[in-house]
């Protein structure tokens, strides 16, 4: 029996519950096997639910829970999609995208090694890699920036037939700082505005034009990149 669990953070009509129940039934089928008619749909609304520490905006956190066989990856990406196309149109509650926009860049390695004795190897390294996104867009993940990493590592051998190789890396960001920023329509805002347009007399097309304005705004905000890394393995040869 296939549950879809929601809990969003605004009021709820009857109408709305119904449509997204009936959205759930379609979006089901994605399931191979499952259908609306053991699909199981529970309702909470008003729950305060904060995102990156905020609650100012429209949340929902969907549970879905499959009982009885594995399902493909698939048929979830599909089942996402469609509940939240749905929780969009009846609840106005935007999904969360991570755009990327990456482009292709190049990395530069340099190393070099010295083998001090029979049972000991010393290494010492550096890279540059490039940042695969442009400096003005805004993207707080690893990949986002220019990386200097400085690499160190020794194997030791204490016996013929045994090896222990361990290593350690500092990754920062080329800039000491990067500030950025990405597009985002807040679909309330929008809302909000086309009404009050039209109700201060402006025409449909004037109203959507200023809502679109409004809507738009830019996510902005800087941040930093420093990383250790540590590792260690061991190596036997027969």
């Amino acid at each position: 029996m296939p549950v879809i669990h929601t809990h969003v953070s605004v009021s709820t009509t009857p109408e709305q519950r119904e449509a997204l129940k009936a959205a759930y039934g379609k979006a089901i089928t994605a399931v191979p096997g499952k259908s609306e008619g053991w699909l199981m749909c529970p309702f909470e609304d008003n729950m305060p639910i904060y995102f990156g520490g905020d609650d100012s905006k429209p949340a929902a956190y969907v549970e879905v829970n499959v009982f009885g066989r594995s399902v493909p990856g698939s048929a979830w990406e599909k089942l996402t999609e469609q509940i939240m196309a749905a929780l969009g149109k009846e609840l106005g509650i935007d999904p969360i995208y991570s755009v990327k926009n990456y482009s292709n860049t190049l990395t530069f390695r340099f190393g070099g090694q010295y083998r001090a004795c029979d049972w000991l190897t010393a290494r010492m390294g550096m890279y540059v890699d490039e940042s695969p996104v442009s400096s003005d867009y805004l993207n707080p993940e690893t990949p986002s920036m220019t990386k200097l990493a400085y690499t160190a590592g020794l194997t030791i051998n204490p016996v013929k037939c045994m090896s222990i190789d361990v290593a350690y890396g500092y990754v920062a960001s080329a800039d000491p700082e990067r500030t950025g920023s990405y597009p985002y329509f807040n679909s309330l805002t929008y809302g909000a505005v086309y009404q009050q347009a039209l109700t201060a007399g402006a025409s449909e097309t004037e109203a959507a034009a200023s809502a679109a304005k409004a809507a738009n705004q830019p996510f902005s905000g800087n941040y930093a990149l420093h990383a250790h890394t540590f590792s260690i393995g061991v190596r036997f040869r027969f």
